[in-house]
């Protein structure tokens, strides 16, 4: 709801999961590129209490090409969020405007092109429709 009027990705994950860690940095990069448009990336781990004490270093050390990860992450050690949007697996991505709707999931790994295409269903819808 803190993030009405503006367009949202959100992405679950964990920092045992290969594909996972293979899709954040070109979230990064589209955070980077898009950020000035108002987009926010939220990357919501699904670590256990033991692994998300990793985290945070995790997302530091980043990746080689992009660096520390700059957008916000939730964590969900109790699982909360993932019974929630009932997910099979990760990563899993949600795309959703500036009104709150979601315009496009991925379910699985995306490459770039697949982040691109669904970026452009919320980056292009105008605030209020």
């Amino acid at each position: 709801a803190s993030y009405r009027g503006k367009p949202v990705v959100v992405n679950f994950w964990a920092t045992w999961c290969t594909p996972c860690r293979e899709e954040l940095p070109e979230l990064e990069r589209a955070y980077r590129k898009h950020r000035d448009a108002g987009l926010i990336v939220v990357a919501v781990s699904l670590d256990t209490e033991a692994g998300a004490r990793d985290v945070p270093e995790f997302l530091k050390a980043g990746d080689d090409t992009t660096g520390s990860y700059t957008f916000p992450v939730a964590l969900d050690t109790k699982q909360e969020l993932r019974n929630r949007y009932r997910l099979i697996g990760v990563p899993s991505t949600y795309f959703v405007d500036r009104t709150g709707v979601i315009r496009a999931v991925q379910p699985g790994a995306m490459n770039r092109e697949a982040l691109s295409s669904a970026l452009e269903t919320i980056l292009t819808t105008a605030p209020g429709t």
